[in-house]
């Protein structure tokens, strides 16, 4: 996935399907574009980029 951007919506946390994926393509080398509605996810409590970058 070197090279390849993905974008993937409906991440509400880091328990689910959503973050599940994004997580498994960052560490395949994509970039990630994370689509989120913000009144149900925990975005703002959340250092997404810190955690998909390790």
């Amino acid at each position: 996935c070197v090279g390849k951007r993905a974008f993937i919506a409906g991440v509400a946390d880091d328990n689910g399907y959503g973050w599940a994926i994004a997580k498994s393509l960052a560490a395949a080398g994509a970039e990630i574009l994370v689509g989120t509605w913000v009144p149900v996810s925990n975005v703002e409590n959340h250092s997404w980029v810190d955690v998909l970058v390790e």
